[in-house]
């Protein structure tokens, strides 16, 4: 039986990800690009027998090789509203940073984009390309089913780009594609993802880095500060849906999100090349506000407006905004989708403004001014939040690091952030 198929205005049935050939041999890339289009085709035509749709409207791929952080508006889209997504194996591919991005973007999007269910691991249905042993999958692959054998001796051999070259395999390519594509129906007919927020790329991080941690950077130590209620602590009347037994499980965007936000900060921060350690304020007192110098490295405050009312943490903010520590940057969290928020904005807002009078009249940066008014919604959390842990480094380093220092900065124990550029926002900004 057919399905109905998406609205004209629903994104594709698959979304097809794969590495790019290097530009070395320029023939040789698109030559072997040009396979990988054929796939596509054939996968399409398929997929559209089963759905009764156009071929060019159930499946998408990028055909252009990017570089730096171009990230079109296109490619970001359809990696929001597909339905499947569909990880071409190979050796390339685990080591492709793009590649990272796109899995990170649709695997983030299918395990937040429902709050009802814990696992949307089925909508990933990866296809082999080239041959590429298990135990050289990176940690994030390691959790989806693989088993090629399904869909062909021939193909779990040697990949689809063998196999379609060599007409020999003719029979064991159309059996392989045709296996993947009735795959990619019912996946796509069983379980429905829903849409997510089109990512900005700087903020992604590449998923195939997870669980490599000794390949990064790891000497720039970055504090995540939780600044919310405990549910033993929870001003009366909060609902207790959005925290946990500590402040680090504060879940903000409960409804959009199955990921506590310090989960994801520290995710990020570690695409950043930091050595995160998420921490609560209260057990951070007195570093926050001892001294005037930036010994204990670059800090990032995650605010839920509520801690605020409470006097002990007015107390400590007040105090952090009179010593003027840019190094420490804050990001309030206002869900606009929570009732109760919006219930107590007089009072949220007047808390705010009694912990960080100086800061909220005098010291927001343009580009940090999300930050301060509010984060509204979960898409606007990785932009917002990534500019701020860059900001707080740069910070770090321009005061553990004044003109006319020679050392490697404070004697702490940990070395201080290289160089962070600007983002294009910040260079607007002067």
């Amino acid at each position: 039986m057919r399905g109905a198929g998406p609205a004209a205005e629903d994104g594709p049935y698959f979304f097809l990800s794969y590495s790019h050939a290097h530009r070395s041999d320029e023939r040789e890339a698109e030559d072997q690009d040009a396979w990988v289009h054929r796939l596509f085709r054939d996968l399409c035509e398929y997929v559209s027998n089963e759905t009764g749709l156009p071929a060019n409207k159930v499946g998408f791929m990028d055909r252009e090789l990017r570089s730096g952080n171009e990230w079109p508006w296109r490619l970001s889209w359809n990696l929001a509203n597909c339905r499947v997504f569909v990880p071409l194996y190979s050796r390339r591919y685990f080591q492709s940073a793009h590649c990272g991005k796109e899995w990170s973007a649709f695997r983030d999007r299918a395990r937040n984009g429902s709050a009802r269910a814990s696992d949307h691991t089925e909508t990933i249905i990866p296809a082999l390309w080239s041959p590429v042993r298990p135990d050289q999958f990176p940690l994030a692959a390691r959790s989806i089913q693989f088993e090629p054998r399904e869909f062909g001796e021939r193909y779990a051999d040697h990949g689809f780009f063998a196999i379609m070259k060599l007409t020999r395999f003719r029979d064991a390519y159309d059996w392989a594609v045709l296996s993947l594509a009735r795959h990619i129906f019912n996946a796509a007919e069983r379980t429905r993802v829903p849409p997510g927020p089109a990512m900005d790329y700087d903020s992604l991080p590449n998923a195939f880095a997870e669980g490599s941690l000794p390949d990064m950077a790891g000497d720039k130590r970055l504090r995540i500060i939780v600044v919310a209620p405990r549910l033993a602590d929870l001003p009366p009347g909060r609902n207790a849906a959005y925290y946990g037994q500590a402040a680090s499980d504060w879940n903000p965007y409960a409804s959009e999100s199955v990921e506590p936000l310090a989960a994801y900060a520290r995710g990020l921060a570690r695409y950043l090349g930091f050595r995160p350690e998420v921490t609560s304020l209260y057990e951070q007192e007195d570093d926050l506000l001892g001294g005037d110098g930036p010994a204990a490295g670059p800090a990032i405050l995650l605010v839920d407006p509520w801690e605020v009312t409470r006097p002990r943490c007015q107390r400590i903010l007040a105090r952090l905004d009179e010593l003027d520590k840019p190094w420490i940057q804050l990001v309030v969290v206002w869900n606009r989708q929570d009732g109760e928020m919006s219930a107590a904005e007089a009072e949220l807002q007047a808390a705010l403004d009694a912990a960080l009078p100086i800061t909220r009249r005098e010291r927001v940066r343009v580009t940090a001014l999300p930050a301060f008014r509010g984060v509204p919604s979960l898409k606007d959390i990785p932009p917002v939040l990534g500019d701020s842990m860059r900001h707080a480094a740069r910070q770090y380093l321009k005061y553990a690091n004044p003109p006319g220092r020679t050392s490697g900065g404070p004697d702490t124990g940990t070395a201080p952030p290289a160089t962070i550029p600007p983002t294009s926002r910040e260079r607007a900004d002067g």
